[in-house]
């Protein structure tokens, strides 16, 4: 979501995350664990969402950023190598109206290409990312206005093809112009109202040109899915009524629309979802020690049957200054979304299906965790975390082999599908120091469990171990700061059928990954960072696992195209008013 807003996806891979100027970005916040009581059908596995940067209260900032990044070992200055990244914004506030003007360049310029510089292994892409916001705010009424436009443009040049001199090219562009309009007002110490409003228009067309470099003709290809526009529309409406009771009880009921139409030539006639819920959450906290947040969903959906009640419970027992308990259960439903359902989508690189039979997801949700904190001396903070999880899918949407067509890709139900997990994460926060390190063991779900592989009952969970860390510290002489982010990914395991009898043993390799960055104050204007991404040089990791998805059906998996090392130039300005 983007500031509580949903984002519209083509793909199911949530491409949206690679679509929007990070230099806006404020904070991230991740809920896991199935939302759909309180955000929707769409957050059955959790929310992801995006917090932008406004303007403090009579104030004036600019920010200009020029980054430049090698791609692996290949790199030109501002060249046809390597990316190149510029953005310019600015933000202001003056007695409550506020604002902001920003404008992001991405340029991408391709890995890997062949020996005539066109074919690449990993495709250039170009980003043009402009941004508006108008608002205005005081102590009781906060409202704005807010316009995100995307233009991409991914060119896939194809090879020379040395007896005829033709080559065939493929440009992938995609533009979505996404308005909002939000407004909270505070009636009172007791009561506030939140409405918002949002419409999204996203629009993706392929272009294939057979050029003849020989005679230095060009044409348009006339090959299946070659030459295709498919566009997706989507509007979302939320109210919210937030009514402290007494000191005990709070409620918030609200009201969400969520429609949701398509076009296209690889799109079935011109399908739309409607998706109308009622929600209510209510916080009861009968005792200083406990805190109950109870929830329900009514949801009226135009093609599929929902549940007719969604419930969720959260609940938080203070244990004393220092521990708590965290437990919840969460039922999630997701109907599924018109490209799952009616969008083929299909060119040089990928062949996905839509499947008009899909059955509509559904969830359980069960999670529980211990937390400690403590404020140790000179401001110092430790807290630590352990938790486990458990979570049940019906109907889980995937993509497999089309059960009627071995070479083709489409979306499926899975009947039946879990993941259980335990994690555990601690943090130090101390004047030049901030360590956190954290680490989860992942259970996936084996649909084999109890059947015999080389005399050895399959279980009924391949656990994997992941491991993160990150690591900050600052040189207060030198105005220096020096950050270290690594992660270890655990060797995968999963159990499958190649010809639908044979059940084997997939492997996918344990790996490490990590980030260095090093950011140096020049004066109160300039800052200078500069970094190594993938320090140990990652490529491709080794796989016997059959994919099953859209790009193939096995083979190493490819994860990144090396390290790479970046520096930024920063300039900001910032002008506050008494």
């Amino acid at each position: 979501m983007l500031d509580g807003l949903p984002m519209l996806d083509r793909g199911d891979t949530r491409e949206s995350l690679n679509q929007f100027d990070v230099s806006q970005i404020e904070r991230i916040e991740i809920v896991e664990g199935p939302m759909s009581t309180v955000y929707g059908t769409d957050a059955l596995a959790g929310v992801i969402n995006i917090i932008t940067k406004t303007a403090s209260h009579n104030s004036f900032r600019a920010n200009v950023k020029i980054q430049e990044e090698t791609v692996g070992g290949e790199y030109k200055p501002f060249g046809n190598k390597g990316l190149h990244v510029q953005n310019i914004n600015t933000a202001w506030d003056k007695n409550g109206w506020n604002g902001l003007l920003s404008l992001g360049h991405t340029n991408f310029k391709g890995f890997d290409a062949d020996n005539y510089g066109r074919a690449h292994s990993w495709k250039p892409k170009e980003q043009w990312l402009p941004s508006l916001r108008l608002g205005y705010k005081n102590d009781r009424v906060n409202l704005y206005y807010r316009n995100d436009y995307l233009w991409e443009r991914i060119t896939a040049n194809g090879p020379i093809n040395l007896d005829t001199y033709k080559t065939v090219d493929q440009f992938y562009n995609t533009r979505r112009m996404m308005h909002q309009l939000q407004g909270n007002w505070r009636f009172n110490e007791k009561a506030s109202f939140t409405n918002s409003l949002s419409y999204t228009h996203y629009k993706r067309f392929t272009r294939t040109i057979r050029k003849d470099l020989q005679n230095k003709t060009e044409e348009l290809t006339t090959d299946a899915g070659t030459q295709d526009t498919a566009q997706f529309s989507n509007f979302f409406w939320r109210s919210s009524l937030q009514y402290t009771i007494s000191p005990k009880v709070s409620i918030q009921p609200g009201l969400e629309l969520n429609h949701e139409t398509s076009t296209g030539r690889r799109i079935a006639g011109e399908p739309k979802i409607n998706d109308f819920s009622f929600f209510a959450s209510t916080e009861y906290k009968p005792a200083s020690w406990l805190n109950v947040r109870p929830g329900l969903r009514f949801v009226k959906n135009s093609i599929y049957n929902a549940p007719p009640i969604i419930p969720s419970l959260n609940t938080l027992f203070t244990i004393n200054n220092e521990w708590a308990l965290r437990a919840a259960y969460a039922f999630g439903f997701r109907a599924p979304a018109l490209r799952e359902l009616y969008f083929d989508f299909v060119d040089a690189n990928h062949a996905i299906y839509g499947n008009p039979n899909l059955e509509a997801e559904k969830s359980r949700s069960f999670n529980a965790s211990l937390v400690y904190s403590k404020l140790l001396h000179n401001n110092q903070r430790f807290t630590a975390e352990a938790g486990g999880f458990h979570n049940y899918f019906n109907n889980l949407i995937s993509i497999g082999v089309d059960p009627n067509n071995s070479g083709k890709n489409i979306y499926i139900n899975i009947a039946e599908n879990k993941t259980a997990g335990f994690s555990a994460k601690a943090r130090l926060q101390t004047q030049n120091w901030q360590a956190g390190i954290g680490g989860v063991m992942l259970g996936r779900y084996n649909r084999f469990k109890g059947e015999d592989y080389n005399g050895k009952e399959i279980p009924q969970f391949n656990w994997t171990p992941e491991l993160n860390a990150e690591i900050m510290y600052t040189i207060e002489p030198t105005h220096t700061s020096l950050n270290f982010f690594y992660r270890f990914n655990g060797k995968r395991q999963i159990y499958q059928t190649v010809d639908g009898e044979n059940i084997t043993l997939g492997n996918r390799d344990a790996f490490h990954y990590g980030d260095f960055s090093a950011g140096q104050y020049i004066n109160k204007f300039l800052t200078l960072t500069a970094g190594i991404r993938n320090v140990f040089n990652i490529t491709d990791v080794a796989s016997t696992q059959q994919s099953g998805g859209a790009h193939s059906t096995g083979g190493d998996y490819v994860y990144n195209y090396g390290r790479s090392y970046f520096l930024t130039l920063n300039f900001n300005y910032n002008h506050f008013k008494k």
